[in-house]
């Protein structure tokens, strides 16, 4: 039965966990700019982003779900023509990943998540995944390589990864077997672990071992040990098809103070600055990594480090405990929300801003190499803002749509 609506029953408490976030993120670009001797607007500009995620949130909340599961492949449509797009007319430094309209640009990526976490969403709600039907493994891989492959070429390696990453929480909560899935994974581990003789080895035992107790014909078990073996031993062709500067990054990860004084300069730097901000912090705007700008990109790729150095381990623990937080609570939406559609959609956004969370701290520390991913609500970035406040405005609808209907 419908009511009213009543702004009381929106999801205040994930709201809140969104806003603690922008306010740690608001105090750390304060924090980033204030001793540039330049004149840096990115707090300003930061500011007026948020306005519009606003604006984002309020206009896709006002959307019934329906009408997203109706315009779905519409929209992977557009989202795949701009990244075409940008591959031609696009701007930037590092990659050409954005497209300037008049003064402002936006990046096509940052919409593509969107889009493509509604696409998948609308196909998997639709078929039987339990089935293990290779036709719609096909349709799911063709939906997720080839808008894959074109931000690769931008080149942005960290959000193609983010692409591929979140169609294994999709597949899981679709009801995929695990056997399967261990399948469309391990490969991909075979090739990270290869780095390492060691690493490699152990990862083989492990997938001897779940081979084995799968009880699968002998024919299977031995094709697909030796499939792993053979991805593993391919790596080096894989690493030749790298930019120079993404295999500088993991050269870094493993030798940080061999190139202390070049590539891994920043991660070196963002060590030291969590390291020395202790348990309570320096305090804020007293971070001399901050204050004397020894520490790059700390508006963006590094502004978790602001944190540590500033508010210490206690703030670190405090923005990775809201973290826990807001996962938590988007999977509990995902689980009580009324339709298949709806629960995938917030699957795929809880997936989505879980990897940048991973991936962006660990980075900071040197447990993976830099691949430029933001961190939520935190790190500066136009785009990369408004696409969370519209993933949590699509969110909080379908909570809003669960606690309406009784």
């Amino acid at each position: 039965m419908a009511r009213e609506f009543s702004i009381r029953e929106l999801d205040w408490y994930l709201i809140s966990l969104v806003f603690i976030l922008l306010i740690f993120g608001f105090l750390a670009l304060y924090s980033a700019q204030v001793w540039v001797e330049e004149q840096s607007t990115d707090f300003q500009r930061q500011l007026l982003w948020f306005c519009f995620g606003i604006i984002a949130a309020i206009t896709v909340f006002l959307i019934p779900t329906k009408m997203l599961f109706a315009f779905a492949y519409i929209f992977y449509g557009i989202a795949f023509f701009l990244l075409i797009a940008v591959l031609k007319i696009g701007v930037g430094k590092a990659a050409a990943s954005w497209i300037r309209i008049g003064g402002m640009c936006f990046q096509p990526s940052e919409f593509a998540k969107i889009a493509i976490v509604i696409a998948l969403a609308r196909y998997l709600s639709q078929c039987k995944l339990h089935q293990n039907r290779l036709k719609d493994l096909i349709i799911i891989f063709l939906l997720i390589i080839p808008p894959t492959i074109l931000i690769k070429k931008q080149p942005d390696l960290g959000t193609s990864l983010v692409l591929l990453f979140v169609n294994l929480p999709l597949l899981f909560w679709a009801g995929i077997q695990p056997f399967t899935l261990f399948v469309l994974v391990s490969p991909v581990l075979s090739v990270i672990t290869s780095f390492k003789f060691n690493l490699f080895l152990l990862w083989m035992g492990i997938v001897a071992a779940v081979l084995y107790f799968s009880r699968k014909t002998l024919l299977v078990v031995v094709g697909l040990f030796l499939l792993n073996i053979a991805v593993g031993l391919i790596t080096d062709k894989i690493w030749d098809h790298l930019e120079d500067y993404q295999k500088k990054r993991i050269e870094v990860m493993f030798k940080p103070l061999q190139y202390a004084k070049g590539s891994g300069y920043q991660v070196v730097q963002s060590v030291n600055a969590i390291g020395s901000g202790g348990f309570t912090g320096k305090g804020y705007l007293k971070g001399t990594q901050t204050k004397l700008k020894y520490l790059p990109m700390q508006n963006t790729d590094f502004i978790f480090s602001i944190i540590g150095e500033e508010f210490g381990f206690i703030g670190i623990s405090i923005v990775l405990l809201v973290y826990f937080l807001l996962i938590s609570r988007m999977v509990t939406i995902a689980v009580n929300a009324h339709e298949r559609f709806e629960s995938l959609l917030v699957i795929g956004f809880a997936s989505v801003i879980g990897f940048h969370i991973i991936v962006n701290t660990a980075m900071t520390v040197n447990i993976m190499p830099v691949t430029g991913l933001p961190l939520p609500f935190l790190s500066y970035g136009g785009s990369f803002l408004v696409t969370l406040m519209t993933m949590i405005g699509i969110v909080l609808r379908i909570e809003y749509k669960r606690i309406k209907y009784y």
